[in-house]
């Protein structure tokens, strides 16, 4: 029989020792400990020494490669990478018509070449081992740069006194330019030259330093979404003056105007909401709404959380009706709180959602009776807002005892508690839960007393009816109502 022992530590991979010949010095409280860089795995042996520890003190910077996630190995564990020095040499680099490149310099790659500046590539290029010419596929990104010459052996360098090659920025046109949504939501279309087909390179600000979001960007073309405008410094009688910046370089050549008036929402229904129901929201416009409305791809809606604009959720817009000036919009439930309904419109851009106020939530508005047998048995009714008419959406406890739901509407449930087995009084809440995923709300106090029964049952007896052929249940005992209605009898739960 063969056992293994479990070793209950990390077995030690490398150990410092002083030497015979070189020894350590240090302070007087020097010690030696052993380490483990990398635990131990779950193997009988050791897992192999990473690669990485073999070259850590290569006098060379090493390559490593890996093929699938697995490390590849040098022939003799050598992936010395040597940097030598480049036999070539850029001395002189112009920029003629805007694409056509020309580049001066000693000892020229001539073969298996690419050239690229502001970030944009040349198609054909023709070499020599002094001259270098080639023509950009597409218009320079703005800034100030050096060629980029690349070779089979890497990146060709630029003599440092070499005077760089300025592109400019310009900016002939933003489209629209007036009339601008003061909330925001407009696509401009900023057309000139010098723009980087890296959106992260481009940036747009108005004077109050409103953003315009970047949707798309060529050499020539810019495209954005206009943020909402400073509300505190909303000015429609002058001109936002615009500045492009792309790689630093800056224009603010032109500007665009604002709409004195906004576009905004009037109602909403309903206006509060369950927050795990589904529901279909009608949203009316201003009458005087001048957008399109022939369809319903021309609104996008969302919903926007109060106090945190970060939240959001895409709403499904399902029809519009434009003789009535209203949108009906899917809500597929949320978190409770309180939102907002944000619109946007083609061609009017944001709609102002201040009025568009939507209240999420399941609430409690009274319970009664909050006493009952601690036997169970009780009749519970429970008032309230947004619950569901499917008797599964909204369970239902008294204490710790589930209380079946008997009716259920909007605004009311029934439920009767389950039998206790308890044989004492005692104290508990009653909780009304939304789909098991939250419990509803309640500014009223909930605690219902388990009490004593009114009741006494002493005896049960049946005797047979040969008139109404029937059997005759017969109870004997104390506390009943003489109120009928208000008695039930169950056999087995019937």
């Amino acid at each position: 029989m063969i056992t293994f022992q479990d070793l209950h530590a990390d077995p030690a991979q490398c150990e410092i020792k002083s030497g015979t010949k070189t020894v350590l010095k240090g302070g007087a409280n020097l010690k030696y400990v052993n380490t483990t860089p990398r635990e131990y795995g779950k193997n009988l042996m050791f897992e192999p020494v990473p690669l990485e520890m073999l070259y850590h003190d290569a006098a060379k910077p090493q390559v490593l490669v890996k093929v699938n996630k697995i490390d590849g190995l040098c022939p003799s564990f050598n992936c010395d990478y040597v940097y030598g020095t480049a036999p070539s040499e850029i001395t002189a680099q112009a920029l003629v018509n805007g694409k056509e490149i020309t580049i001066t310099g000693t000892a020229l790659p001539t073969e298996n070449l690419r050239v690229v500046l502001g970030n944009t590539a040349c198609g054909t290029i023709t070499a020599s081992e002094t001259s270098i010419t080639c023509t950009l596929v597409v218009l320079p990104a703005a800034g100030s740069w050096n060629v980029e010459l690349y070779e089979p052996k890497g990146l060709v360098p630029v003599k440092a006194d070499t005077e760089k090659i300025a592109v400019a920025l310009v900016v002939t046109s933003i489209s629209p330019s007036t009339n601008l949504n003061q909330l925001g939501g407009d696509e401009l279309t900023i057309i000139g030259t010098g723009f980087d087909k890296n959106m992260a390179k481009v940036a747009i600000a108005f004077s109050d330093t409103t953003k315009c979001d970047i949707k798309s960007s060529t050499d020539t073309t810019i495209k954005c979404i206009v943020s909402g405008f400073d509300k505190s410094k909303l000015n429609t009688d002058q001109a936002y003056p615009a500045t492009v910046t792309v790689n630093t370089v800056a224009n603010s050549d032109k500007g665009v105007n604002l709409k004195s008036t906004k576009q905004s929402g009037q109602t909403i229904s309903p206006s509060s909401v369950s927050p795990v129901l589904s529901s279909v929201l009608t949203v009316t416009l201003e009458s005087g709404y001048p957008g399109d409305m022939s369809k319903k791809e021309n609104f996008e809606a969302k919903l926007i959380k109060d106090g945190d604009p970060t939240v959001t959720r895409p709403l499904y817009v399902k029809s519009i009706d434009a003789a009535t000036k209203t949108i009906k919009i899917k809500f597929p439930g949320a978190e409770s709180g309180i939102y907002y309904i944000a619109l946007e419109g083609k061609g009017v851009g944001r709609i102002d959602q201040t009025p568009l106020k939507l209240t999420v939530e399941g609430r409690v508005t009274g319970v009664s009776p909050l006493t009952g047998s601690y036997l169970g048995g009780t009749l519970i009714t429970i008032d309230g807002v947004n619950f569901s008419t499917n008797k599964l959406d909204n369970p239902v406890k008294a204490g710790n005892y589930w209380c079946l739901v008997q009716t259920t509407k909007v605004d009311q449930i029934t439920c009767r508690v389950s039998e206790t087995k308890a044989t004492k009084t005692s104290t508990g809440k009653v909780s009304t839960f939304l789909r098991t995923s939250e419990e509803a709300v309640t500014d009223i106090s909930t605690t219902y007393e388990f009490s004593t029964p009114a009741a006494t049952v002493t005896g049960l007896t049946a005797a047979y009816d040969g008139a109404t052929k029937t059997q005759v249940l017969t109870l004997a005992g104390s506390g009943f109502t003489t109120e009928h209605a208000k008695i039930e009898l169950w056999i087995d739960g019937k």
